[in-house]
Order: C-alpha cells, then sequence, then structure tokens
C-alpha cells in the first residue's frame, strides 16, 4: 500500500489509497431447502489522485503500483477540478466490530437459519430466507499523512413468506453489527401476519390514517436524506437548500445520522475518504439543523465535510465507486407512543409493512408514489385483510408536518439492498391512498 502512495505521490500533488478486505458468508434457504452457504473473500484498492489540480482514480484487485498509478493519471487529465485536501484529522474510536460475529462457524449460521425455516414450514408456509455474515477491514493513506484502518462486522437477515400463488405475502428484515438468532416472537408475528394476508380486499381512494412500521420508514426517510445530502445542495435543486434553522416538519421528529451507534448497521470511525465521522443532526424536533457532506461538495458549498464520503449509492457500492455524500445509520428517534394502542383507538387505518417503489419519481423533492408491496387494513387495532392493488402518494415535506404519533421502539431497515438505518412505527395522519373497489 506504502509502495502505492509513494509512487502516485511521484507524479501527482496528492494521492490516496483505499484498501477494503471483506468475508462475506451468504446462506440461502427456500423452504426449508438449502440453496447456498460460502464464504467469499475479496480485496479492493481504489487510487485518486490530484493532477494539476484534477482529480483521477483507478481501481483494482491487486496491488500493482504501476497500472493504477497510471490508469489514475490519465483520468486525472479529463478529471473534476479537485479543490480541496485529502484529511488528515483524529478518528474517535467506534465500537463497530464484534470478535463474536467474526468467528461465528458457518454451522452455527446454518443452523440459525434452518430452525427459522423448519419453523415456517412445519405452519404450511412457503418461504425464501436470505442471510449475510459480513467482515470488513477499510485502510486509507493518503498523502496529507492520515493513515488508519478499521474493522467491522454486519449481519443481515431477509425473509419473504409466499402466497399459494407464489407471490409476496409479507416481508422482514433486520440487520446489526452483531450476529443474532431471531426470537420466537418475531417468527411467531411473521406467521401471523402470513396468515392475516389470506384475506385479500381492496380499498376506496381517498385520504386515511396510514401507520408506516420502521421498516418501511426508509421510503420516507430517504427523501429527507435526498433533500440534505452535498450533491443536491452543489447542484441547487435541494428544497431545503436555504431553510436552516427553520422548523419545516413535525416537531415529533428528530432524525440524525449516527456512526458511532454501537455495532451500528453502518457505524463506522471514518469515511472512505479519511473524514472523521460525527453525529449530525438533520432535523431536530422538525427544525432543519444540518446537511450532509464529502470533501467534494464540501468545497462546493463552502462548507466542511461531515464525514458522509461513501464509495457507496443506492444499487452499488465497492472500490470501484467514486466517493460521495451518503448515509451511516440514518435514524428516526423514537418517541413515547405504542402505535398498537393507538391503532386501537382508531376506527380504521393502514398499517405499511413494506412498500415497493422507493427508488422512484423526484425523491430530491419529496415526492413519492409507493406500491403498498404489504399493507394491512386495521379496523380498532385488529388486522382485518391484507390491501391489494393500492398505492400512498405525497410529498414527505407535507406528511412529516401530520404525524399523528411515533412509535417507542426502533427497527433496522435497508434501502434496496443496503441497510440504511432505525426508525420507529409512525402514524401520518390525512395520507393519499389510491385503490380501487373496496
Amino acid at each position: 500500500m506504502m509502495e502505492i502512495l509513494r509512487y502516485a505521490a511521484a507524479s501527482a500533488e496528492q494521492a490516496e489509497v483505499y484498501v477494503a478486505e471483506e468475508e462475506r458468508t451468504p446462506i440461502c434457504v427456500i423452504s426449508g431447502e438449502l440453496q447456498q452457504l460460502s464464504t467469499q473473500k475479496t480485496v479492493g484498492i481504489g487510487l485518486r489522485v490530484v493532477k494539476d489540480g484534477r482529480m483521477g482514480k483507478a481501481s483494482s484487485t491487486v496491488p500493482d503500483s504501476g497500472f493504477l498509478v497510471d490508469a489514475a493519471l490519465k483520468t486525472a487529465a479529463s478529471g473534476n477540478p479537485a479543490e480541496y485536501v485529502f484529511p488528515n484529522s483524529p478518528c474517535s474510536e467506534t465500537h463497530c466490530f464484534d470478535p463474536g460475529t467474526a468467528s461465528v462457524p458457518e454451522e452455527t449460521l446454518l443452523v440459525s437459519a434452518m430452525k427459522i425455516s423448519d419453523a415456517l414450514k412445519k405452519k404450511g408456509i412457503a418461504h425464501e430466507l436470505a442471510a449475510q455474515r459480513e467482515i470488513k477491514s477499510v485502510t486509507i493513506e493518503n498523502t496529507s499523512g492520515f493513515s488508519s484502518t478499521y474493522k467491522k462486522t454486519g449481519f443481515w437477515l431477509s425473509l419473504d413468506t409466499l402466497s399459494t400463488e407464489g407471490f409476496r405475502q409479507m416481508q422482514f428484515f433486520a440487520a446489526s453489527g452483531r450476529w443474532f438468532d431471531l426470537e420466537e416472537e418475531h417468527i411467531e408475528q411473521i406467521v401471523s401476519y402470513h396468515f392475516a394476508a389470506d384475506n385479500r380486499v381492496g380499498i376506496k381512494t381517498g385520504r386515511y390514517p396510514v401507520v408506516f412500521s420502521g421498516q418501511a420508514m426508509w421510503a420516507l426517510l430517504f427523501r429527507l436524506f435526498a433533500g440534505v445530502e452535498g450533491q443536491a445542495l452543489a447542484r441547487g435543486i435541494s428544497p431545503v437548500a436555504h431553510r436552516l434553522g427553520e422548523q419545516l416538519i413535525s416537531d415529533r421528529v428528530t432524525v440524525v445520522d449516527d456512526p458511532t451507534i454501537p455495532l451500528g448497521t453502518n457505524s463506522v470511525p471514518f469515511d472512505d475518504e479519511g473524514s472523521p465521522c460525527r453525529v449530525n443532526t438533520i432535523y431536530d424536533k422538525g427544525v432543519l439543523s444540518g446537511f450532509l457532506l464529502d470533501l467534494k461538495t464540501a468545497s462546493q458549498t463552502g462548507k466542511v465535510s461531515t464525514g458522509n464520503g461513501f464509495r457507496r449509492q443506492l444499487f452499488n457500492e465497492g472500490v470501484e465507486v467514486v466517493p460521495s455524500p451518503c448515509y451511516t445509520n440514518f435514524v428516526m428517534s423514537p418517541g413515547k407512543d405504542d402505535i398498537q394502542d393507538v391503532m386501537s383507538q382508531l376506527p380504521r387505518c393502514i398499517y405499511v409493512q413494506q412498500v415497493m417503489g422507493g427508488h422512484t419519481g423526484n425523491i430530491v423533492a419529496g415526492e413519492f408514489s409507493l406500491n403498498l408491496g404489504t399493507a394491512f387494513l386495521v379496523e380498532r387495532g385488529v388486522i382485518r385483510a391484507k390491501i391489494m392493488d393500492a398505492m400512498v402518494a405525497g410529498n414527505v415535506y407535507d406528511v412529516f408536518r401530520n404525524v399523528g404519533a411515533v412509535g417507542n421502539t426502533l427497527s433496522s431497515n435497508r434501502a434496496i439492498f443496503y441497510p440504511f438505518g432505525y426508525a420507529p412505527d409512525v402514524l401520518f395522519e390525512g395520507v393519499s391512498v389510491a385503490g380501487g373497489r373496496a
């Protein structure tokens, strides 16, 4: 690694070497039958150089100094201006590595997955279970003198139950920096939702009280993120760019980007540019309080990096991805409400367990039009049926002004492929729902 940095430094004003070593153990079980269990190891090297004030980049899976430096210098000739300096600031320790998770044998991971699968199979529930244990080491060195490494563990589990026709009946997701065994109460809840979904109903178009589960909340929170991330600010397309300090949404809502959560799904001490990570408050009781920036967008907007430059986008991540503003653990703080009690007081509401289409529409503007993947009609707290062929639509800055209740517990969630953060169940009042015949 030092050889690559020395070679690059001899030909460029600045250089940065990023090395990621990953070990992933994916498991796939379909209705009691093991489909995949393996351990895969990868190494990736990313190099960025600044030559004549322009950024160049290259990546490889082998530490070939000549190839990486030559390729990076070539791209720098037509690269974007780099009006910033690679950082060298101290980073706080973050608890993101669990030795126990790293040492869990494949056999133990398999036994845990099969226990869940067998429990569902005994109930006659067809299903698809996927889980993955991850161990990652990231090292960054640059010509400013920064040189640091962190190790990180992670585990996630995804479960889809299937209807007799083979369609998704309900979905469950959980993630942590530590391996976990799904508790019996969670399995029982999955079974309960599955059979409740056997009864299906349409719903009339109109406005309804809608409860988004913590798992489904990512689709709304992602739009709040899109409004405060640096690229939207630099391009002048953020709807909240000049509203810092204003009350934009309900005072029930506090949102932070928190990379310091012990064994959080995305907890890390520094970002993929070597900038120290820190807790960034986005909305404090509804008041816009901050933005999320990498080095480039901080330079473009006259601010400083918030430690949110990551080689991760909505659909891909890796050494070949250019760092850009991204979230760590994007968290909506829990409230004081028991959502089940709240729903029991409502004559009728919709409980959204999961949505489809969260990545579509004018996300930066806060607009959403989401198909209800798994949603239930609830009357006085009792699930009556799964709602079919319906969608919710609106703008997050409107719906977040009409928050009726915020649940007192958090659930982990993911944005398409990757863990996103944590959120409570939230009741929104008067949400526009498009349906068919009731």
